[in-house]
């Protein structure tokens, strides 16, 4: 439906936030060239949704997909359903941390790092972006989460760390040859800043409460549910489409 409303209304550069979670488990360093093997649901929808948009590439059409790492940092709304700000929230609030399975590997970037990759794409020539697949990140990024742990000791040093080991073993590290080859990106912030951001954050009190729902992008969605009544939803959709048609019957005639 989205490929379609950008079609009908000239849309050139379609830019689909992806993520490297597509890859699942792997012993590898998997490139954009590698097997996907989605392990949950919000993979497999990424999945999906990168063949739908690569499908309809066309000399007016050119989306591209941005497989970011997984992200960190403090930013205008902070996020603390995401592994490295959630630890850091634990370590400065509650002095202990857990992780499970600690060996195993993940890419991180921070917030800002995938905006700026973002600028990068749009300033690109469409020849270059066009129907391409990216890994956003940086290979100097790619931590166990054991390593995590540490560096945030590093900034809490009263912090307890407990190591649990149970079946989820999902292990990837990540190649960011292709994005930082093709179009110079390399990422900027490492996890020691953007912990030390974090840090900051709490004891100044812009962030006080870690737990709130407007944090937590899956309980705030349950809690929530769609923002407009279907039936405005249904309206506007349909009414993109009508435009559309409009555009084209001007075209005509």
């Amino acid at each position: 439906m989205m490929v379609e409303i950008a079609k009908g209304n000239g849309i050139r550069q379609f830019i689909f936030a992806s993520s490297c979670s597509v890859y699942g488990s792997t012993e590898y360093l998997a490139d954009e060239k590698a097997q996907v093997n989605p392990i949950s649901l919000y993979a497999r929808t990424k999945v999906d949704s990168e063949q739908t948009l690569l499908e309809a590439a066309s000399d007016s059409f050119h989306p591209v997909v941005l497989r970011f790492a997984t992200v960190f940092g403090h930013s205008w709304r902070p996020r603390f359903d995401l592994v490295v700000n959630l630890l850091t929230a634990k370590a400065s609030r509650e002095s202990l941390i857990t992780i499970y399975n600690g060996q195993q590997w993940r890419p991180f970037i921070h917030v800002r790092d995938i905006t700026e990759a973002i600028v990068r794409v749009m300033g690109a020539p469409s020849s270059v972006t066009g129907g391409q697949i990216y890994n956003v990140g940086d290979i100097r990024l790619n931590h166990t989460l054991t390593e995590v742990a540490e560096k945030i000791r590093e900034q809490f040093p009263r912090t307890r760390i407990e190591h649990i080991e149970n079946s989820d073993r999902r292990n990837y590290r990540v190649s960011f040859d292709k994005v930082r080859q093709q179009l110079g990106f390399e990422c900027s912030i490492d996890l020691d800043e953007g912990i030390r951001e974090m840090h900051e954050a709490f004891l100044s009190g812009e962030v006080l409460d870690y737990t709130d729902i407007r944090f937590h992008n899956q309980r705030f969605l349950q809690r929530s549910g769609i923002l407009m009544p279907p039936k405005k939803l249904d309206g506007d959709i349909m009414a993109a489409f009508a435009q559309k048609k409009l555009a084209a019957k001007a075209i005509a005639s």
